[in-house]
């Protein structure tokens, strides 16, 4: 777990059983080998069946799902709101730096293929 100064007291609060985090600005943890994870709607369980969780970013500061337009549910890329309507909610944004598409400078024009889904 690589953290700035931020999300190293977001995540010893967390450890500590803290009410809430006492980080006073948002902080930021990368987990390039992941994790388990034993529950996603609280930092308190520790007894549930254990939830392996891909490499991602912690962005940690409130987020709360619907109000910020992302998903409560454990994705494996894209972003996701851990721990949902707690004071310890913050948002994962799943997958490797290495996943995805590249742009190729020498090119004049970008190719992406990008596909968009009508969600209504």
């Amino acid at each position: 777990m690589c953290a700035d100064p931020m999300g190293l007291q977001w995540i010893r609060d967390a450890y500590a059983g803290k009410p809430e985090p006492t980080n006073t600005a948002p902080g930021l943890i990368y987990m390039l080998c992941g994790a388990n994870q034993h529950s996603t709607v609280s930092p308190a369980d520790i007894t549930s069946p254990a939830i392996p969780i891909g490499p991602h970013y912690m962005i940690l500061w409130p987020f709360e799902a619907e109000r910020d337009g992302f998903p409560d549910t454990i994705r494996d890329q894209g972003a996701w709101v851990m721990f949902d309507k707690t004071p310890y909610a913050h948002l994962h944004v799943c997958g490797t730096p290495w996943a995805g598409k590249e742009y190729d400078r020498e090119k004049t024009k970008a190719n992406w293929d990008l596909r968009y889904v009508d969600r209504t």
